[in-house]
This record gives structure tokens, sequence and C-alpha cells, in this order.
């Protein structure tokens, strides 16, 4: 990730992010959509809000989850996708426990 701040781009460092289910909104496979929040900071102070709401379709986010994971296959190796997927896999465990004690 390029975090330089001498570009034209504006961009957004992402330090965190939490998700949900977007009830009511569904993509055009049927699949309800995810709510996706980021937290962090712009290249630029004060050109974004410290919040980012989204929604993404999960056909969506399927797509780019697995973008990412062939990008990273690609570019750095199968390790570096391993890697990642352990994190993910790492992310979804954590993530059902918080889930458990809510």
């Amino acid at each position: 990730m390029n975090t330089h701040q001498d570009h034209p781009e504006l961009h957004y460092l992402v330090a965190n992010a939490s998700t949900g289910l977007a009830d009511g909104l569904r993509c055009a496979h049927g699949d309800t959509a995810v709510s996706v929040e980021f937290s962090g900071v712009p290249c630029k102070p004060g050109a974004l809000p410290a919040a980012i709401d989204t929604l993404v379709p999960r056909c969506g986010l399927a797509q780019i989850i697995g973008s990412v994971l062939a990008t990273i296959g690609h570019q750095e190796g199968p390790a570096a996708e391993q890697r990642f997927r352990d994190q993910i896999r790492l992310a979804e465990t954590i993530a059902r426990n918080e889930l458990k004690h809510r």
C-alpha cells in the first residue's frame, strides 16, 4: 500500500473495519448486502470523514476477495496467498467467538 501523501489522488488508509448485513438490501442473486464501516485516516487531512459507511453486494465482495487472493498469488507467490488465507480464517474465528458472546 502506498502511504505517501505526495500524490494527487485521494485515498483512505483504513485502520479498522466493522461489518454487518444490511437487512432489506439484496443483490440480483437474492443475497443480503454486506454493510462495511471503515475507520481510519484520509491521505489529506479533512478530505474524508473519520468513518466511511459502504454497502457491498455479497457477490461483489466475493469478487473483491477472490481478486485479491489471485493478485497476491500471482505477484507474491503461493506462500503469501496462503498467509492471507490463514489471516482470513483467523479473522473468521475471532468474529465467530465475538458473535457467540453477544
